[in-house]
């Protein structure tokens, strides 16, 4: 045997133990590694459920607001149409009102409805009451600073304004 493969030969077990030792540092190296990573990947499973748990509960809020901020919004815009459609409901009946007051003035009896509100201006004002005939119908009577609007569209606004039940009544059919 030459002097090499001696060397080699002699060298073998303490080779054979460092590569054992060797193997055996990798394979615990190896194994905590494995076990690390195991331990970090569990962590970031978890810092993952803890964050989609967070945006999920912070999308619900989100979301829970902008139902409230709708259902809101959609309350505000239901109460302006129906005020807005009992404004126009309510100046409807006020036209045909005022306009069924004019059409007084083709009634026969309308002279003798001229007179009575002549005399309860004049009731109101006095005997020296300047009395006119309005240009919708009625009259208008005047003394000093004083005046009585007793014309048919102011008549047929207060005939409507003496009844708001009936007029409330329009909006809850």
């Amino acid at each position: 045997m030459s002097p090499d493969e001696q060397i080699d030969a002699a060298l073998a077990p303490t080779r054979d133990a460092m590569l054992a030792a060797a193997g055996a540092e990798a394979a615990a190296v190896l194994a905590d590694a494995d076990a690390d990573a195991a331990d970090i990947e569990a962590r970031a499973r978890e810092d993952r459920d803890r964050q989609v748990a967070a945006a999920r509960a912070d999308g619900e809020r989100e979301a829970r607001a902008a139902l409230d901020l709708a259902l809101r919004q959609a309350r505000r815009t239901h109460r302006d149409t129906r005020l807005q459609l009992e404004r126009e409901a309510y100046e409807d009946l006020r036209t045909r009102i005022r306009a069924a007051a004019r059409d007084l003035r083709d009634d026969p009896g309308y002279p003798a409805l001229l007179a009575g509100l002549s005399t309860a201006a004049r009731q109101v004002l006095g005997p020296d009451a300047d009395i006119d005939e309005a240009p919708s119908g009625g009259i208008v009577g005047h003394v000093a600073r004083r005046r009585i609007d007793l014309s048919l569209d102011v008549l047929a606004d207060r005939a409507l304004a003496s009844c708001p039940d009936a007029v409330v009544s329009l909006w809850a059919q």
